[in-house]
């Protein structure tokens, strides 16, 4: 079996050795880390790694910006990419979370971590791949209970994590090299809940072609296309929207349907450019 921390280890040396290497050198390291045989019995695992290694370590070396924007309370409020708070009437969350347990896949900065919080959820886990600072410097300022867990969501699992009342995954799918695995992992861990999924859609494909639209069609992208968030996102999928709500039902949810669209605009410093990305929102319950 393939072991993702020993392989991560690898690289943390890797990269120290090699401190002015380029996002797109991490992300072909796995030619001197990694066997050829074992790094294709293991590819989708590996690529994500080194995308998500690619983009932390060119980070480091410019101006981090908040992904989220968030209110403090006492007139502070973070300068993030996107500003998800006059967008939340979209995303059709439930008033009252009393009583639940709410899992946030892929929390960044953790915004939707804290508004889960805000409406009552009896406990919180947010999930992601990587540690954010940011997120640590939200959850004292707001004094936060939310749990911080980092994991793969390919590794979620009920024996990980337990089981939840409500998911939400927010903008994560299209940098996952295997977004339909990712969606079974986050149904087996509700035993009888809603699962929300907001999503990066093909606005073109989506809305004037009908053939493709009955097609369901998934666009694929290169990975590390230009113009991403900060240049060297990896982003896969762009699909439509009926796509994401067919992938969802056939992930092993009891109903998947769209909510609706909406477009979720952003300034990047460090791409020095506005962000500008249609959505979907799928909301799915497993009965």
């Amino acid at each position: 079996m393939f072991n993702q921390e020993e392989f991560k280890r690898k690289l943390e040396n890797w990269l120290q050795n090699n401190p002015r290497c380029t996002p797109n050198e991490i992300k072909c390291s796995y030619q001197v880390l990694l066997g050829k045989e074992e790094y294709f019995q293991n590819k989708w695992v590996v690529d994500d790694i080194l995308n998500w290694y690619s983009v932390m370590y060119h980070e480091k070396k410019i101006e981090r910006q908040w992904y989220h924007t968030i209110d403090f309370g006492n007139g502070e409020i973070t300068d993030g990419i996107y500003d998800h708070r006059p967008l939340l009437k979209y995303y059709g969350f439930p008033e009252s979370l009393k009583g639940k347990k709410v899992l946030d896949v892929g929390c960044a900065d953790g915004f939707f971590s804290f508004e889960f919080e805000r409406r009552g959820a009896d406990k919180v886990v947010a999930l992601d791949t990587y540690k954010s600072d940011f997120f640590l410097l939200a959850k004292e300022k707001l004094n936060s209970k939310v749990e911080y867990c980092l994991m793969d969501v390919y590794n979620l699992s009920p024996e990980k994590v337990g089981y939840f009342d409500f998911v939400f995954c927010g903008t994560v799918l299209p940098h996952l090299s295997d977004p339909f695995r990712a969606l079974v992992n986050i149904r087996s861990v509700i035993k009888k809940g809603e699962f929300i999924c907001a999503a990066v859609i093909h606005k073109r494909l989506t809305e004037h072609f009908p053939l493709f639209r009955k097609r369901r069609l998934f666009a694929l992208l290169e990975p590390g296309r230009p113009g991403s968030a900060d240049g060297n996102v990896s982003t896969y999928w762009i699909p439509t929207a009926d796509c994401v709500a067919e992938m969802i039902y056939k992930a092993g949810f009891d109903k998947a349907v769209k909510q609706g669209t909406f477009t979720l605009k952003g300034y990047s410093r460090a791409a020095k450019r506005k962000e500008i990305a249609p959505h979907v929102i799928v909301k799915a319950i497993v009965d």
